[in-house]
């Protein structure tokens, strides 16, 4: 089965703010989440999907630019955390046009 080289990254904590009495905010926060886009805009990255509040999975088109992000990545946003994975190819619009049928059209 084809799998697909990503990287499973983890968005820095919120930064205190004293606004909100100095308390960090849970889900990060939209500047770290702002930093990483910018710096992910540097390799080739096919897709970036939301796994979670913090957690972001970036899919690449080869194994040799995830490695080089996943080098890169940790040292050009402060709190950023990143791991290499190979996510399976479940054949996604294969499945969703499964179900699809043939639609009649009229005269055209």
């Amino acid at each position: 089965m084809r799998t697909w080289p990503a990287l499973e990254i983890t968005l820095p904590a919120a930064q205190a703010r004293p606004a909100t009495g100095g308390l960090p905010d849970d889900g990060g926060d939209e500047e770290g989440a702002g930093l990483v886009m910018a710096a992910l805009a540097d390799f080739d990255v096919s897709a970036v999907s939301e796994e979670g509040p913090r957690t972001w999975r970036a899919f690449f088109h080869a194994s040799a630019e995830r490695d080089r992000a996943l080098l890169a990545l940790p040292a050009q946003v402060m709190g950023l955390a990143a791991r290499a994975v190979d996510v399976p190819d479940d054949d996604w619009a294969a499945r969703s046009q499964a179900s699809l049928r043939a639609v009649r059209v009229g005269r055209i």
